[in-house]
């Protein structure tokens, strides 16, 4: 029989609402506070789904058919360390380079722009997944737990898919198993992982719109690219099992976050007293 809690229900509930919802929340502030334009989103949304998703994915995908990078070290830092910096700071730099002039006017217009590319990234790293497995799980307990989604119109009873157990059966009822089986906790922690990289984000997009703006863009540049590698810090340090401690890692984030904002609100105001 499968168990689904209504704690692991509620915490899936309130990743959506930080992938879809807040994101548009997030964008009608700007909208109607700091002259936030929807063309501006849009820009960002775009950057994110032609450079973020398709380049890099693209990419990495190319790079894991020919290596496998959990056992090849150097290529995987030099993935983490250089390429993927290297992709992000371009693509976001040649798309505020080129539709600067239109509609990157205003801090306002910045914040807006990392909106739209941190708020499609959440969508897509995370949301559809996310609402795919509320879907299921609903199911799973609008059930009583005694069925299990086979096909978008087919439901298989547990007893049913015992006795004609077989390997399609035993695969999906394993899937399902370990889905029910995820706490409140890990939904919770990917809101977590969620709002950061918004919060983050509109740091590092704000310094990458300020290198536009300005006449010297060298060492703003040279900021934003180390602001860039910080944010991909805890990401690496997951992938090699360095810290096991929750609130080693919690309290890495949020380091993380204070510094890159230090930054951000230190190039701004230099761009400011500048212009």
């Amino acid at each position: 029989m499968l168990q689904v809690s209504w704690s692991a229900l509620a915490a899936l509930l309130l990743l959506l609402g930080v992938c879809f919802v807040l994101p548009l929340g997030l964008f009608g502030v700007l909208f109607r506070l700091a002259d936030g334009k929807i063309k501006t989103c849009a820009v960002g949304a775009g950057a994110y789904f032609f450079g973020g998703f398709v380049v890099e994915v693209l990419l990495l995908a190319s790079i894991r058919a020919v290596i496998d990078m959990t056992q090849n070290v150097p290529v995987y830092l030099a993935y983490s360390l250089l390429v993927s910096p290297a992709i992000f700071m371009a693509v976001n730099y040649f798309v505020m380079k080129r539709f600067g002039k239109d509609v990157l006017d205003s801090t306002g217009d910045a914040l807006t722009y990392s909106v739209g590319y941190s708020g499609l990234q959440n969508m897509f790293t995370t949301g559809f997944v996310a609402l795919m497995y509320f879907v299921t799980l609903w199911n799973i307990r609008s059930h009583g737990g005694s069925y299990v989604v086979v096909s978008e119109s087919d439901y298989v009873s547990y007893s049913n898919l015992v006795s004609t157990s077989n390997l399609v059966t035993d695969r999906i009822y394993g899937e399902m198993q370990e889905l029910c089986s995820r706490p409140a906790a890990y939904f919770l922690s990917l809101c977590l992982d969620r709002l950061w990289v918004i919060v983050v984000y509109a740091a590092l997009l704000l310094v990458v719109w300020l290198a536009v703006k300005k006449s010297r863009k060298l060492p703003i540049l040279g900021i934003a690219y180390g602001m860039r590698l910080l944010i991909g810090l805890p990401t690496i340090l997951s992938d090699f099992h360095l810290i096991a401690n929750a609130w080693v890692s919690a309290a890495i984030v949020v380091l993380i976050s204070v510094v890159v904002w230090v930054a951000a609100i230190f190039c701004w105001k230099r761009y400011i007293d500048e212009n």
